[in-house]
């Protein structure tokens, strides 16, 4: 009985440390997640600034244009 006992008790401890180690993996992976998250919002604001940085300098460009044309006539 008592080999059945210690051989329970080893199982037992294997269990919980993989438990241990998949509850770490998968706080990694969480933090993972947030980080790419975070990332991709970012760079998606910063493709919407340039966006309309880029829109207002071709409206400056037409309205310049539109401005000289206008003075030559």
């Amino acid at each position: 009985i008592s080999l059945y006992q210690e051989l329970i008790n080893t199982k037992t401890n294997e269990i919980t440390n993989l438990m241990s180690t998949i509850e770490n993996y998968k706080k990694k992976v969480e933090r993972i997640e947030e980080i790419r998250k975070k990332h991709e919002y970012e760079y998606g604001e910063r493709l919407k600034n340039q966006e309309k940085t880029h829109k207002y300098e071709k409206e400056e460009k037409e309205r310049n244009y539109k401005h000289e044309t206008d003075l030559m006539q």
